[in-house]
């Protein structure tokens, strides 16, 4: 079958460009623009949504819609295993999940050892009150990982090296927002180097970190819960990158990204 779309022809699940620079696959590799100075995004049955960041080692866009699992599209392979969590479509046409708050996760398995990385990830939450788990690095059994103490982050490498974050009442107030959380990695002192931003917005410290132990290494990677309980909230766009993210790079994601979920 032959399918005319502007100026592009799709041939079954391959599509060309007239001027041939261009080749997007029904597995969905990088499009990129003419001048190929610039990555543009992925296609997927005819849907087009962000590319992942340099060194990405999981991302789950939502594509397809369907199902129990959640499709990892960095090329490593750990596609989520969905419980409980229901596939929401936004009006942009990004689908994102649900966590209903009561015993929801996405299970990603061991994603990495714990290392320097950088998480990142859209959400959309009212929760106010109450512990509850974002997301669990050693299973749904563990605390380890990163939560919300009440309105504040906690992030938590051991039970012996964590650190606090201020108040985010301010985000929790039921629209999207987009959240890198960076780990600096495994020493006993790394936890001196985490940072949370939340939009476009640095999120200050709350007191000194605690480190008495060096983290354990992860288990199983969990997406909407952790043993503080499962939050009550939307997720979208989530990732995992190897390394940092620059500062500017964050702020790009932001503003290229945030029309996908109507902010």
């Amino acid at each position: 079958m032959i399918k005319l779309s502007g100026k592009d022809v799709t041939f079954g699940e391959n599509t060309i460009s007239q001027s041939g620079q261009r080749l997007l696959t029904k597995s969905g590799i990088r499009e990129h623009s003419l001048s190929g100075k610039r990555t543009t995004g992925f296609h997927w049955n005819g849907h087009r949504f962000p590319p992942p960041e340099a060194g990405c080692v999981l991302y789950l866009p939502g594509y397809p819609a369907q199902g129990s699992i959640l499709q990892d599209f960095s090329g490593q392979g750990n596609n989520g295993t969905i419980t409980g969590a229901t596939w929401e479509r936004l009006p942009s046409g990004l689908w994102v999940q649900y966590f209903d708050g009561t015993d929801d996760y996405v299970n990603c398995g061991a994603v990495l050892a714990l290392g320097e990385c950088t998480f990142k990830f859209w959400f959309k939450s009212g929760h106010s009150a109450g512990n509850v788990g974002i997301i669990g690095f050693n299973g749904v059994a563990d605390s380890i990982g990163f939560s919300l103490i009440g309105t504040a982050p906690l992030l938590l490498l051991d039970g012996s090296n964590y650190q606090y974050f201020v108040d985010i009442s301010a985000y929790l107030d039921s629209k999207w927002h987009l959240c890198f959380l960076y780990i600096a990695g495994s020493g006993l002192n790394d936890i001196d180097n985490c940072s949370l931003q939340v939009d476009s917005n640095n999120i200050a410290k709350d007191g000194a970190p605690v480190k008495t132990v060096s983290p354990n290494v992860w288990s199983s990677l969990i997406w909407g819960r952790n043993s503080n309980g499962p939050i009550n909230t939307y997720l979208g766009l989530e990732q995992v990158v190897s390394g940092s993210v620059a500062a500017p790079v964050r702020v790009k994601s932001f503003v290229q990204e945030r029309h996908l979920f109507g902010v």
